[in-house]
């Protein structure tokens, strides 16, 4: 093999593939594992184009994801996918029809029963929209989740 076969097999090898990686952070060192989601069907890595990213989105498949509008991808909202496919379940159980637009307090919903954005086992605070994406900012670990997290079961609020 010449040298620059090498050189070409390498940068190949490991400049390539961490390019095309999809990373929720931007720091870069978190990415998006395809393999790790139960649907081999669904590209898990487009889902920060959504929302922000949270490991819950892993066990969505592609008939969850045929619950959100073609257009899902504008609405700005930083709730991540999973979520807003319960959001959509709960109106269509309570005859709501199709969501226009999220509530304001989806958000704040989340974060109360879901903790906030699971990444790795830890729960982070806060994300923001960059380059076409959501970023989850690392700098925002939380002590300890909301109370409630984990339960997948959306609590009733009531602002009065």
């Amino acid at each position: 093999m010449t040298r620059s076969a090498i050189v070409a097999a390498a940068l190949f090898l490991f400049v390539f593939p961490a390019s095309a990686a999809t990373w929720i952070d931007t720091g870069r060192s978190r990415a998006i594992a395809n393999s790790l989601g139960v649907d081999r069907q669904v590209d898990y890595r487009a889902l920060v184009r959504r929302g922000p990213w949270d490991d819950r989105n892993y066990r969505l498949t592609q008939a969850d994801l045929a619950l959100l509008p073609e257009d899902e991808s504008v609405r700005r909202s930083p709730i991540p996918v999973f979520f807003r496919i319960v959001l959509r379940r709960e109106a269509a159980r309570h005859g709501a029809g199709p969501l226009p637009a999220y509530p304001l307090s989806a958000l704040n919903v989340f974060r109360q029963n879901f903790g906030g954005y699971l990444v790795d086992g830890r729960y982070y605070h806060k994300a923001v929209w960059r380059d076409g994406q959501y970023f989850i900012v690392l700098d925002s670990l939380l002590a300890e989740p909301a109370t409630g997290a984990g339960t997948d079961v959306p609590a009733e609020v009531r602002v009065t």
